[in-house]
């Protein structure tokens, strides 16, 4: 029985992938895969069993990375097919040391491990961190100062260096993943390709919005502070990602500034694979974060909005379906528009 771990990075995927596990878990040990079923995001279990915990997670270490071992050394006597560790913090908080012990210690008790980290082009990345600061209750106007580019090395220096013959670097592009879909892509990867077609949809994950959507978002989230917790943040996410507008993307300035500064981590990259992983995967057109629309209207929107997040489900129809008749008529996005604006995934 082989380990297999998504190490990674944010943005690609990963909260569909853990909560879609996390809830077909029964299912999954049915099918013989085991998932680990202390949390739904694995990056403490795996630091733990890298001796590289975080700071305020030390002292519960060693008996967490115990418990991590029992489990999978469990699944393994029954017989289980593959085990499955997922979180996008791994891959970043691994030295080159932290990743060796991660696989001497699974090779205590299973067959070996195999990681895969998924890459996600620069640009894109930044736009869907700029829209997970308004998600988490920060303001539009301050979203350019608070996604920092990613670091590439950092996320992938400690496992090359520690399991290059086991390590897929894959880049994360949603028209080349597997069925365009994260958990498809992870599992047919993992050899269990057959598994996905018989697990339930997860009802948790981050949803992609439009600009408009945003702004309502940052309203909402202004007059119901709770909007930024499980499970109204669920709901409302749900309802903004259904209705219509323009893709959430950089300025052309703020796109030259990212690939600027990402540059020679890029450069390691190639250096260090062999091929640039990016090749044949440009960033996003150009784009604007601005909607010229009253204050009231959007205040009009972000009360619909909760209204319908709040709504009993007999209820909730008919007002999704008045919101995006007043949404629609202030958006009027194009065809192409709408296309773009479901293909750049958060």
């Amino acid at each position: 029985m082989l380990v297999y771990i998504h190490a990674g990075m944010h943005k690609t995927g990963t909260t569909h992938i853990q909560h879609s596990l996390a809830e077909n878990r029964r299912a999954l040990s049915r099918l013989g895969v085991g998932v680990w079923p202390g949390s739904v995001n694995h990056t403490s279990a795996a630091l733990a069993l890298a001796g590289a915990p975080r700071p305020r997670a030390a002292e519960a270490a060693p008996k967490l990375a115990r418990r991590v071992l029992d489990d999978i050394a469990r699944s393994r006597r029954r017989g289980m097919r593959a085990y499955l560790l997922v979180g996008e913090g791994i891959g970043a908080n691994l030295t080159a040391e932290a990743a060796a012990r991660l696989r001497a210690a699974l090779g205590e008790v299973s067959d070996g491990a195999r990681a895969i980290v998924y890459l996600r082009e620069p640009v894109s990345y930044v736009a869907a961190m700029r829209q997970e600061h308004v998600k988490a209750g920060g303001a539009l106007a301050d979203a350019p100062d608070k996604a920092r580019p990613p670091r590439y090395r950092r996320r992938v220096e400690g496992l090359l260096s520690a399991m290059p013959e086991h390590l897929t670097i894959r880049l994360y592009d949603r028209a080349r993943l597997t069925g365009g879909d994260a958990l498809a892509d992870f599992l047919g990867w993992a050899g269990l390709g057959d598994v996905t077609p018989r697990l339930t949809p997860a009802r948790a994950g981050n949803r992609t919005l439009s600009v408009e959507a945003a702004h309502v978002w940052e309203r909402v989230v202004r007059r119901a502070p709770e909007a930024r917790r499980w499970p109204l943040r669920q709901k409302v996410e749900d309802v903004l990602s259904a209705l219509p507008g323009r893709p959430f993307r950089l300025s052309a300035e703020a796109a030259a500034r990212v690939l600027a500064e990402t540059a020679k981590d890029r450069a390691w990259l190639t250096e260090a694979l062999g091929r640039d992983p990016f090749h044949g995967a440009p960033p996003p057109p150009a784009g604007s974060i601005e909607w010229n629309v009253g204050e009231g209207f959007i205040d009009f929107l972000a009360d619909m909005v909760l209204e319908v997040a709040r709504a009993r489900a007999d209820r909730a129809d008919s007002l999704a379906r008045r919101l995006a008749l007043a949404f629609g008529g202030a958006a009027a996005p194009s065809g192409a528009e709408q296309r773009g604006a479901r293909d750049v995934g958060t």
